[in-house]
């Protein structure tokens, strides 16, 4: 016989609220939500065009199935089937400045660069040790890919009015960079290119990078930092290379140096190119003996790169996505937004914004309803930001696998 139960005879009749369907709405909108990102996975997706479907990507590569992630301007760190949060105590440059020319132009040295606000860019490296990612972001700014394109230049930078670091030893300092080069140098010959630090009192923890090359013949071209002693070389009798930009060299630095020297040092005809990237307090003067082709860069003076100060603000690891145009309406003013979470430790976090060129609707948790003032037209970016925990967080954790979001 069938067993009935009537309503008066429900002991957690305190479910029965607004509430419990609250609660139940969410779970459901979750469950659709991830399906579709498990959808997404394995299949492009294919949305409605009356602007009343949800949107989302799956990270099956960098760029999401969906092709939506700019990964030029996304700082979390892609790995095979995820984004992943970055260290919160990595190194970054922070820009601020009128424009730059373009973010894939900073996506060099393992750089990227991504927009926090208007007229502010955070310039960060994605891989290796904190000691290495700070010589590759000052490589991209100082150096770019061969010391003939830096971007500390107004060909990428527009009117910079701060130049902020999370290195607490480079406030106060600004870049310099040389370069000393000889075709045919001959025997016996002893040349070289000094700078001279001009500030030797309060340039501390100076640092340098150098790159050495000799083809042909036989001889040796070094960099002595500070000078007199010599921090890197190459002896020939072919084409040889060392190139420490980008590099942890921190063990080199030095505390007020007098000069840093570029020399050639021929055993036969023999070509020989040196470069330097310096970060130090003040000027520099240089010096050739004898003079071949050789060039220097202060960037303060020479480029209007404003001298560092320090970045007090928070590193953050962000996903930014691209909304195809008609994805949604121009007047949202609600959106719920679902992260499938691959990676997860309590007291880390999610959260998501949508964008347009002059609006957005603030920061709001993963897999909360989010309430904004009304759009005046339709949202063009998505940007998820992976939080790790405050205290002791795992290595890169959270991470996801995807998101989607619902928005009216």
């Amino acid at each position: 016989m069938a067993t009935q139960t009537k309503f008066a005879e429900i002991s957690n009749l305190d479910q029965l609220n607004e509430g419990y369907h609250n609660d139940v709405a969410t779970q459901t909108l979750n469950m659709t939500m991830l399906n579709h990102v498990k959808s997404l996975i394995d299949h492009t997706g294919v949305y409605s065009a009356d602007t009343i479907d949800l949107w989302g990507d799956a990270y099956v590569d960098s760029n999401g199935r969906n092709n939506c992630v700019d990964a030029d301007k996304t700082s979390a760190i892609f790995d095979t089937n995820k984004y992943k949060a970055g260290d919160p105590g990595q190194p970054f440059v922070q820009i601020e400045a009128t424009s730059i020319s373009a973010t894939g132009d900073f996506a060099i040295n393992d750089c990227v660069i991504s927009l926090i606000s208007a007229g502010v860019w955070r310039l960060e490296c994605t891989t290796g040790s904190n000691a290495v990612r700070r010589a590759q972001i000052y490589k991209t700014l100082f150096y770019g890919t061969d010391g003939s394109n830096p971007r500390a230049h107004s060909l990428f930078i527009t009117t910079p009015t701060a130049m902020k670091t999370t290195i607490t030893r480079d406030v106060g300092k600004r870049g310099h960079y040389a370069s000393y080069s000889v075709v045919g140098l001959t025997s016996g010959a002893n040349e070289t290119y000094t700078g001279t630090y001009v500030d030797t009192t309060t340039n501390t923890d100076c640092s340098a990078w150098s790159y050495c090359q000799a083809t042909s013949a036989n001889g040796v071209t070094s960099v002595e930092f500070p000078g007199g002693t010599t921090v890197n070389s190459v002896t020939t009798s072919g084409a040889v290379t060392s190139d420490e930009t980008g590099t942890d060299v921190e063990g080199d630095e030095d505390d007020n140096p007098a000069t840093i020297i570029l020399r050639h040092v021929p055993d036969d005809t023999t070509n020989f190119t040196t470069r330097i990237i310096s970060l130090a307090v003040g000027t520099m003067t240089w010096a050739a003996s004898p003079s071949r082709v050789q060039s220097n860069t202060d960037f303060y003076v020479d480029n209007s790169i404003p001298v560092f100060t320090l970045a007090t603000e928070t590193y953050e690891s962000v996903v930014v996505h691209d909304i195809p145009a008609g994805t949604f309406g121009a007047t949202v003013q609600s959106v719920f937004g679902a992260p499938f979470i691959w990676n997860w430790e309590a007291g880390a976090n999610i959260q998501y914004k949508l964008l347009n060129a002059t609006e957005n609707s603030g920061w709001i948790d993963y897999s909360e309803m989010g309430n904004f003032r009304a759009f005046t037209s339709e949202p063009t970016l998505l940007h998820v930001k992976l939080i790790p925990k405050t205290t002791a967080p795992s290595t890169n954790y959270p991470a996801i696998r995807g998101f989607v979001v619902r928005a009216k």
